[in-house]
């Protein structure tokens, strides 16, 4: 993930220690349109919709109404607007389903006689007790605020959603692949400490170093005391160059004003 905005969305995520074993999702919504949608997204962000079973379609049947649909994703239908405990009863329902790896409570319609604390409620229960990644996509900022209150990670769209997912489950993929691989052993030299052996940080010249030794590949430099060795430093290196302080006093620059 190369957007700094997007990697910060996911931080809900891991805030709340899921594991993410699978990217089988399944979408909640009130509104039928929201539903297709986010469907469609998920195939952008490498989600698949999970096929829930028919126990789970049949459990689902008894707590909607005869127009809903059961199948995923699941359309709670305006009736939302009437039994304002469908959220409650659908999530773990839903949530029980052996091919359900993600949730994605989609809520784009929300107004007068919506009970959304009691949205926000079910939904934070669910997210505690189902062990499994939920994200609630609003787009009314009273309605996300509800929420997010509850310890709920809540996003703007299903966009923003999908994509904290799918960084979630990429990175604990990548995680357990390194564990079955066995982790390569840390360079011994690499695991010591930034400082000397007096405790006083290192330059970056000195760390460039360390991080060599140990077997990292590093940018091409050259330590400079005068304005002669910058100059052969430069011709040795060909344009453009970056010229840097390198000193143990000086370990960050914003701390010295520049």
């Amino acid at each position: 993930m190369d957007d700094a905005h997007a990697l910060a969305r996911c931080a809900p995520m891991y805030l709340r220690g899921w594991n993410a074993v699978g990217r089988r999702l399944v979408v909640v919504s009130n509104s039928g349109a929201s539903c297709v949608m986010a469907a469609d997204a998920a195939q952008s962000f490498g989600l698949t919709l999970a096929p829930l079973s028919d126990a789970t379609q049949a459990a689902l049947a008894e707590r909607l109404p005869g127009f809903a649909a059961t199948a995923n994703p699941v359309d709670v239908t305006a009736a939302l607007l009437t039994n304002s405990a469908l959220f409650g009863e659908v999530l773990p329902v839903v949530g029980q389903d052996p091919s359900a790896d993600l949730f994605l409570l989609d809520i784009p319609v929300s107004g007068m006689g919506y009970d959304v604390p009691r949205f926000a409620r079910d939904a934070a229960a669910f997210a505690d007790t189902a062990g499994k990644p939920i994200a609630v996509a609003v787009w009314q900022q009273p309605v996300a605020d509800a929420f997010r209150e509850a310890g709920v990670p809540t996003y703007a769209n299903a966009g923003e959603a999908l994509s904290a997912f799918s960084q979630l489950v990429s990175h604990q993929e990548r995680l357990r692949q390194i564990a079955a691989e066995g982790e390569p052993p840390l360079p011994a030299r690499f695991a010591q400490p930034a400082t000397d052996a007096a405790g006083v940080t290192l330059s970056e010249a000195a760390s460039l170093s360390r991080l060599s030794a140990a077997g990292m590949p590093v940018v091409e430099h050259y330590v400079c005391r005068d304005v002669d060795a910058a100059v052969a430093a430069w011709q040795r290196l060909g344009a453009p160059v970056a010229v840097k302080a390198s000193s143990p006093q000086v370990p960050h620059k914003s701390e010295h004003g520049w």
